[in-house]
């Protein structure tokens, strides 16, 4: 039999460098997007920089990832979150990236300018 057991002195590491999730953007506020674990148990994650944070919030302990507000498409189509993982036995840090594709809704009123035309109907 092999065991294989995590080294507390290696930094965490994910499985992807780039993770790839989407969300309508008529998703409600602290909808779940996805969820990223490193190999560490022990690691907690977070999201940086902290402007990101307006938008998303990442659960420390699950990984799970979860909007804070209502999200636009026409004015961000694509969030690119940075993730970085620490381990509670280690200073060493491992790190990952979320896109984060916001899915358009037809959300618009269609909107038509001004037509000018003129019509001619025959008599017979």
């Amino acid at each position: 039999n092999i065991n294989v057991a995590f080294d507390p002195k290696e930094s965490p590491t994910f499985d992807q460098t780039i993770y790839h999730f989407s969300v309508s953007e008529d998703a409600s506020t602290f909808s779940s997007i996805g969820r990223v674990l490193p190999n560490n148990p022990d690691a907690r994650v977070f999201i940086y920089p902290k402007e990101m944070r307006t938008f998303f919030d990442i659960n420390p302990t699950s990984g799970t990832v979860s909007t804070k507000l209502r999200l636009d498409h026409e004015l961000h189509p694509e969030f690119l979150l940075n993730i970085g993982a620490k381990g509670d036995s280690t200073r060493l840090m491992g790190y990952c990236q979320i896109k984060i594709t916001v899915l358009d809704v037809n959300d618009n009123k269609p909107e038509f300018g001004p037509t000018l035309g003129l019509v001619s109907i025959p008599e017979n």
